[in-house]
């Protein structure tokens, strides 16, 4: 039996096996959380997520009209 991680967003226990991928040559479980229908690694933080979409908006900012 696969421990489930708990969800990092909102600490959900009812998550699923949702895909993996392969990142440097090391294979990496993705889930998905019901509670809040998110996806997560359980490798990754909140932070880090937050962290890129900030990084990602002040590379792309929106166009103000």
């Amino acid at each position: 039996m696969t421990n489930r991680p708990p969800c990092p967003m909102c600490e959900g226990l009812l998550v699923f096996k949702h895909g993996s991928y392969k990142c440097k040559g090391r294979h990496i479980q993705r889930w998905f959380c019901q509670r809040c229908r998110k996806t997560f690694a359980p490798n990754s933080t909140i932070q880090e997520n937050q962290q890129s979409i900030s990084e990602t908006a002040a590379t792309h900012p929106k166009d103000e009209y």
